[in-house]
């Protein structure tokens, strides 16, 4: 299959381009496509690639798949892809509340005849699939997110209003569960010199749970350890680490959920290449 990533120098991307070097040679050709030159070298699977400037004409018919990184500034980028008939992965951002555009992330229904497939932010790589798995049987009633990122620069103070990244985070978790009578909030908190992301969710249902059900669920979505399942052998880089679970009292039924991701870019990756995987079958 011919893949053209297009965005190859975005920050995401690269960190793409280095998971994927880490994993065995696959049978896959690669287009490597930005919009800053001159542009460098790329090695990926064991070749070297030149990074093309893009332009209209530059991808072909002869490309199986493009994996789009960016802003929403590419979404004509995107479209221009559709009208070529060109499958495309989507990271933009640009159709995550397109309902006409599916939502993806690892359950996948056969989508063979969609040509764009939008993928959720980073975060909700983490948390949704947990959400989606306690919501199916326990149904969802209200969700508080509280997320600390690692930041770069010292943040004191933050906006009093809800900002366009915490907007979206609960956008994008309402068309995740798709139940409009689930209540969600969202708060971003970056911490400077943190090593990883903090997640703390307060849940509550609409029916009653026991602990071990909470964790009997919680276990069997990807990547999860819960804290003791963890051991020496456990991929760090890979998994979310459920440090704790608690019943939350301020509610009948409700939970509290304490998860640490050391690097949450890696769900994102195994999105994308699980569905490379579906769409090379």
């Amino acid at each position: 299959m011919k893949i053209a990533i297009i965005g190859v120098l975005d920050d995401l991307a690269q960190k793409f381009i280095n998971s994927y070097a880490e994993q065995e040679a696959s049978e896959h050709e690669f287009v490597l496509v930005d919009f800053v030159q001159p542009a460098p070298i790329i090695e990926l699977d064991g070749r070297e690639y030149p990074v093309l400037p893009y332009t209209h004409d530059l991808l072909d018919d002869d490309i199986d798949l493009a994996i789009c990184f960016g802003t929403p500034a590419r979404q004509d980028i995107v479209l221009e892809l559709e009208d070529k008939g060109i499958r495309t992965i989507d990271l933009t951002g640009s159709f995550i509340n397109e309902p006409t555009v599916p939502l993806v992330l690892f359950d996948h229904t056969d989508l063979r005849s969609q040509l764009i497939f939008a993928t959720p932010s980073l975060h909700l790589h983490v948390f949704g699939p947990i959400l989606l798995k306690l919501h199916q049987r326990f149904t969802l009633k209200r969700v508080s997110l509280t997320i600390f990122p690692p930041a770069s620069d010292s943040l004191r103070f933050l906006e009093d209003k809800l900002s366009d990244d915490e907007m979206s985070l609960i956008n994008e978790s309402i068309r995740l569960i798709d139940n409009n009578q689930v209540h969600f909030t969202a708060s971003l908190w970056p911490l400077l010199n943190q090593p990883h992301t903090t997640y703390h969710l307060n849940i509550e249902f609409v029916r009653p749970y026991n602990m071990d059900s909470i964790r009997e669920v919680m276990a069997s979505a990807p990547a999860v350890v819960l804290k003791d399942q963890f051991s020496r052998e456990t991929d760090l880089d890979r998994s979310i680490i459920v440090n704790r679970v608690r019943r939350d009292f301020s509610a009948d039924s409700a939970i509290h959920l304490f998860l640490t991701a050391e690097k949450p870019e890696y769900r994102v990756f195994e999105n994308i290449q699980n569905l490379i995987k579906q769409f090379n079958q």
